[in-house]
């Protein structure tokens, strides 16, 4: 089956629809809703990462994880609902691992060398 060529540049754009989100735990379906977020946003926030401060007596450079600001940042901006009573920040960790798999934008970001020669045409 050949793939038919693609010619409007919107169909690559996010989408805004709000995905409802299903997150089986404890014998019971938690349901999210999360919206897309666009390629700018995930990358502005992948900019909080990483934090590099210099010591200025010792001239070293330390690179300090900010994963957890991270991840809080991506929720507040994508959850447009959430079960009542939720708190993210003192969910177990076990539905923590479920919901940071569900929400978009925290998943690797895709480089050209992670993907299929197939799918990706110079």
């Amino acid at each position: 089956m050949e793939l038919e060529e693609g010619t409007n540049g919107a169909e690559l754009h996010t989408s805004s629809d709000i995905k409802d989100v299903e997150i089986e735990h404890n014998g019971k379906i938690w349901r999210f809703k999360f919206v897309e977020l666009s390629w700018k946003e995930k990358m502005e926030l992948a900019e909080t990462l990483q934090d590099q401060q210099t010591n200025t007596r010792s001239g070293i450079t330390v690179t300090t994880n900010k994963y957890w600001k991270y991840l809080t940042k991506v929720y507040l901006k994508c959850v447009k609902s959430c079960p009542n009573g939720f708190m993210f920040d003192k969910c177990s960790p076990e539905f923590g691992e479920k919901l940071i798999k569900a929400m978009p934008g925290v998943g690797s970001i895709a480089s050209p060398d992670d993907l299929d020669e197939d799918e990706v045409k110079n």
